[in-house]
Protein backbone atom coordinates (compact mmCIF):
# COMPACT_ATOMS: atom_id res chain seq x y z
CA UNK A 1 0.00 0.00 0.00
CA UNK A 2 1.11 3.34 -1.00
CA UNK A 3 1.57 6.07 2.50
CA UNK A 4 1.03 10.05 1.63
CA UNK A 5 4.43 10.86 0.43
CA UNK A 6 4.92 7.91 -2.17
CA UNK A 7 1.27 9.29 -3.57
CA UNK A 8 2.01 13.03 -4.09
CA UNK A 9 5.55 11.67 -5.57
CA UNK A 10 3.79 9.57 -7.88
CA UNK A 11 1.32 12.45 -9.27
CA UNK A 12 5.06 14.49 -10.02
CA UNK A 13 6.18 11.56 -11.94
CA UNK A 14 2.73 11.20 -13.51
CA UNK A 15 2.67 15.00 -14.82
CA UNK A 16 -0.91 15.51 -15.24
CA UNK A 17 -1.29 17.99 -17.87
CA UNK A 18 -3.98 20.13 -16.42
CA UNK A 19 -5.57 23.73 -16.80
CA UNK A 20 -6.94 26.06 -14.28
CA UNK A 21 -9.14 28.91 -15.30
CA UNK A 22 -6.93 29.27 -18.83
CA UNK A 23 -3.30 28.31 -16.95
CA UNK A 24 -1.57 25.51 -17.15
CA UNK A 25 -0.88 23.85 -13.95
CA UNK A 26 2.89 22.46 -13.67
CA UNK A 27 2.72 20.95 -10.01
CA UNK A 28 -0.51 19.90 -9.07
CA UNK A 29 0.83 18.36 -5.55
CA UNK A 30 1.55 22.51 -4.76
CA UNK A 31 -0.39 24.75 -6.89
CA UNK A 32 -3.29 26.24 -4.85
CA UNK A 33 -6.23 25.44 -6.55
CA UNK A 34 -5.30 21.31 -6.55
CA UNK A 35 -3.45 21.18 -3.50
CA UNK A 36 -6.52 20.84 -1.10
CA UNK A 37 -7.91 17.72 -3.19
CA UNK A 38 -4.32 16.29 -3.00
CA UNK A 39 -3.87 16.69 0.67
CA UNK A 40 -7.24 15.05 1.32
CA UNK A 41 -6.29 11.74 -1.28
CA UNK A 42 -2.76 11.56 0.35
CA UNK A 43 -4.39 11.97 4.23
CA UNK A 44 -6.15 8.58 3.08
CA UNK A 45 -2.86 7.54 2.42
CA UNK A 46 -1.66 7.67 5.66
CA UNK A 47 -4.52 6.94 7.58
CA UNK A 48 -4.73 3.17 6.10
CA UNK A 49 -0.61 2.53 7.52
CA UNK A 50 -1.35 4.55 10.95
CA UNK A 51 -2.09 2.35 13.70
CA UNK A 52 -5.02 4.18 15.16
CA UNK A 53 -7.13 3.85 12.04
CA UNK A 54 -5.11 1.06 10.13
CA UNK A 55 -7.44 -1.47 10.73
CA UNK A 56 -10.34 0.22 9.91
CA UNK A 57 -8.61 1.66 6.48
CA UNK A 58 -7.34 -1.60 5.09
CA UNK A 59 -9.08 -5.32 4.49
CA UNK A 60 -8.02 -8.56 3.32
CA UNK A 61 -8.18 -9.29 -0.52
CA UNK A 62 -10.88 -12.03 -1.20
CA UNK A 63 -8.70 -12.26 -4.35
CA UNK A 64 -5.09 -12.50 -3.20
CA UNK A 65 -5.29 -12.55 0.76
CA UNK A 66 -2.76 -9.39 1.33
CA UNK A 67 -3.31 -6.65 2.76
CA UNK A 68 -4.85 -3.58 0.63
CA UNK A 69 -6.75 -0.47 0.91
CA UNK A 70 -10.28 -0.97 1.97
CA UNK A 71 -10.98 1.52 -0.87
CA UNK A 72 -9.68 -0.44 -3.26
CA UNK A 73 -11.56 -4.08 -1.60
CA UNK A 74 -14.92 -5.73 -2.81
CA UNK A 75 -17.48 -6.02 0.02
CA UNK A 76 -17.98 -9.81 1.13
CA UNK A 77 -20.08 -9.46 4.49
CA UNK A 78 -22.10 -7.13 6.63
CA UNK A 79 -19.11 -6.26 8.64
CA UNK A 80 -17.35 -4.86 5.53
CA UNK A 81 -20.04 -2.79 4.76
CA UNK A 82 -20.30 -1.45 8.47
CA UNK A 83 -16.38 -0.72 8.34
CA UNK A 84 -17.30 1.04 5.36
CA UNK A 85 -19.51 3.34 6.70
CA UNK A 86 -17.12 4.25 10.48
CA UNK A 87 -14.09 4.58 7.95
CA UNK A 88 -15.73 7.22 5.77
CA UNK A 89 -16.75 8.68 9.04
CA UNK A 90 -13.33 8.90 10.42
CA UNK A 91 -12.01 10.18 7.06
CA UNK A 92 -14.57 12.98 7.08
CA UNK A 93 -13.24 14.04 10.98
CA UNK A 94 -9.84 14.13 9.67
CA UNK A 95 -10.22 15.69 6.51
CA UNK A 96 -13.69 18.22 6.50
CA UNK A 97 -13.54 17.71 2.89
CA UNK A 98 -14.30 15.22 -0.21
CA UNK A 99 -12.93 11.81 0.47
CA UNK A 100 -11.88 11.91 -3.41
CA UNK A 101 -12.44 7.85 -3.62
CA UNK A 102 -15.61 6.99 -2.79
CA UNK A 103 -17.65 7.06 -6.03
CA UNK A 104 -14.58 5.07 -7.19
CA UNK A 105 -15.13 2.88 -4.59
CA UNK A 106 -18.79 2.24 -4.76
CA UNK A 107 -17.91 1.75 -8.95
CA UNK A 108 -15.67 -1.05 -8.33
CA UNK A 109 -18.16 -3.42 -6.50
CA UNK A 110 -20.83 -2.24 -9.28
CA UNK A 111 -18.45 -3.60 -12.05
CA UNK A 112 -17.59 -6.45 -9.93
CA UNK A 113 -21.22 -7.74 -9.27
CA UNK A 114 -22.79 -6.81 -13.01
CA UNK A 115 -20.26 -8.17 -15.09
CA UNK A 116 -20.58 -11.61 -13.51
CA UNK A 117 -24.26 -11.33 -14.02
CA UNK A 118 -23.19 -10.50 -17.33
CA UNK A 119 -21.21 -13.61 -17.88
CA UNK A 120 -23.60 -15.66 -16.06
CA UNK A 121 -26.30 -14.38 -18.80
CA UNK A 122 -24.80 -13.95 -21.71
CA UNK A 123 -22.07 -16.71 -21.73
CA UNK A 124 -18.97 -13.74 -21.83
CA UNK A 125 -15.57 -12.91 -20.05
CA UNK A 126 -15.54 -9.51 -18.47
CA UNK A 127 -16.02 -10.50 -15.10
CA UNK A 128 -12.66 -12.22 -15.17
CA UNK A 129 -10.89 -9.36 -17.46
CA UNK A 130 -12.39 -7.18 -14.61
CA UNK A 131 -10.78 -9.46 -11.92
CA UNK A 132 -7.20 -9.19 -13.47
CA UNK A 133 -7.56 -5.56 -14.03
CA UNK A 134 -8.80 -5.45 -9.41
CA UNK A 135 -5.69 -7.09 -8.64
CA UNK A 136 -3.62 -4.44 -10.50
CA UNK A 137 -5.61 -1.73 -8.63
CA UNK A 138 -5.21 -3.29 -5.87
CA UNK A 139 -1.49 -4.14 -5.83
CA UNK A 140 -0.66 -0.63 -6.58
CA UNK A 141 -3.46 0.86 -4.55
CA UNK A 142 -4.77 3.42 -7.33
CA UNK A 143 -7.45 5.89 -7.07
CA UNK A 144 -10.62 4.84 -8.82
CA UNK A 145 -12.35 8.26 -9.87
CA UNK A 146 -16.32 8.95 -11.21
CA UNK A 147 -17.64 11.72 -13.50
CA UNK A 148 -20.69 13.14 -13.27
CA UNK A 149 -22.05 13.01 -16.95
CA UNK A 150 -25.28 14.80 -18.92
CA UNK A 151 -28.70 12.95 -18.36
CA UNK A 152 -30.57 12.27 -21.71
CA UNK A 153 -33.40 11.30 -19.28
CA UNK A 154 -33.41 14.20 -16.71
CA UNK A 155 -36.37 15.61 -15.20
CA UNK A 156 -36.79 19.47 -15.88
CA UNK A 157 -36.22 20.36 -12.17
CA UNK A 158 -32.57 18.29 -13.00
CA UNK A 159 -31.98 19.77 -15.68
CA UNK A 160 -31.90 23.04 -14.32
CA UNK A 161 -29.71 21.97 -11.92
CA UNK A 162 -27.39 21.06 -14.11
CA UNK A 163 -27.43 24.58 -15.89
CA UNK A 164 -24.87 26.00 -13.48
CA UNK A 165 -21.38 26.42 -13.95
CA UNK A 166 -20.33 22.64 -13.97
CA UNK A 167 -18.44 19.96 -16.05
CA UNK A 168 -20.08 17.23 -17.75
CA UNK A 169 -18.67 14.20 -19.46
CA UNK A 170 -20.48 12.67 -22.66
CA UNK A 171 -19.54 9.11 -22.73
CA UNK A 172 -20.00 7.42 -25.66
CA UNK A 173 -19.20 3.69 -27.65
CA UNK A 174 -15.75 3.70 -28.88
CA UNK A 175 -14.95 3.58 -32.63
CA UNK A 176 -13.76 -0.11 -33.73
CA UNK A 177 -10.26 -1.24 -32.40
CA UNK A 178 -9.84 1.91 -30.14
CA UNK A 179 -10.32 1.09 -25.93
CA UNK A 180 -10.19 -2.46 -24.57
CA UNK A 181 -13.66 -1.32 -22.61
CA UNK A 182 -15.71 -1.09 -25.95
CA UNK A 183 -16.30 2.61 -24.42
CA UNK A 184 -14.75 6.19 -24.42
CA UNK A 185 -15.39 9.33 -22.97
CA UNK A 186 -15.06 11.72 -25.70
CA UNK A 187 -15.77 15.19 -25.28
CA UNK A 188 -15.85 17.34 -22.00
CA UNK A 189 -17.56 20.47 -21.67
CA UNK A 190 -17.41 23.30 -19.14
CA UNK A 191 -20.14 25.01 -18.48
CA UNK A 192 -21.01 28.38 -17.29
CA UNK A 193 -24.90 28.97 -16.94
CA UNK A 194 -25.91 26.97 -19.73
CA UNK A 195 -22.85 28.23 -21.96
CA UNK A 196 -20.47 26.22 -23.29
CA UNK A 197 -17.01 27.64 -22.50
CA UNK A 198 -14.14 25.22 -22.77
CA UNK A 199 -14.30 21.84 -24.27
CA UNK A 200 -12.37 18.68 -24.74
CA UNK A 201 -12.49 15.85 -26.85
CA UNK A 202 -10.29 12.91 -26.33
CA UNK A 203 -10.52 12.20 -30.16
CA UNK A 204 -8.30 15.03 -30.85
CA UNK A 205 -6.52 15.87 -27.59
CA UNK A 206 -5.54 14.09 -23.88
CA UNK A 207 -5.28 17.23 -22.26
CA UNK A 208 -7.29 17.54 -18.96
CA UNK A 209 -9.58 20.55 -18.35
CA UNK A 210 -10.18 21.15 -14.47
CA UNK A 211 -12.73 23.24 -13.20
CA UNK A 212 -12.60 25.42 -9.98
CA UNK A 213 -12.32 23.51 -6.54
CA UNK A 214 -15.11 23.49 -4.09
CA UNK A 215 -14.90 26.25 -2.15
CA UNK A 216 -14.93 24.27 1.01
CA UNK A 217 -11.91 21.93 -0.41
CA UNK A 218 -9.77 25.47 0.12
CA UNK A 219 -11.16 27.38 2.86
Amino acid sequence: MMNGQQYRESLKELKPKIYYLGQQIEDVVDHPATAPHVNAAAKIYDMANDPVYGELCTATSHLTGQKINRFTHIHQSTDDLISKVKMLRAIGQQTASCFQRCVGFDALNAIYQVTYELDQAKGTSYHQRFLDYLKMVQEKDLIRKGSPSDQPRATFESRQFLLGTQLQAHVVEAPEGEGDLGIAIVLIVIRDHGEAVETFDSRLDHELLAQAPEHALIE
